[in-house]
């Protein structure tokens, strides 16, 4: 899963909400929330991916590194 949210990230040209990442997610995947939000600390703890606040319930995910 870490690897197919890579991959959505670079078709979105690098960045999208929280929302929307964990839509489509959901449409491959049984996924709750808890384990979605754990799939992007560790990406951004391996320096794959910066979460940035927008506002106090939404997220931009934004690709820092590229993958093949």
């Amino acid at each position: 899963m870490l690897v197919r949210i890579l991959r959505l990230l670079q078709e979105r040209g690098g960045l999208i909400s929280d929302r929307e990442l964990l839509e489509l997610l959901r449409r491959e995947y049984d996924i709750s929330y808890t384990e979605f939000i754990s799939a992007l600390m560790k990406l951004e703890v391996e320096g794959f991916i910066h979460v940035i606040p927008q506002k106090e319930d939404m997220r931009v995910i934004k690709l820092r590194k590229s993958i093949r």
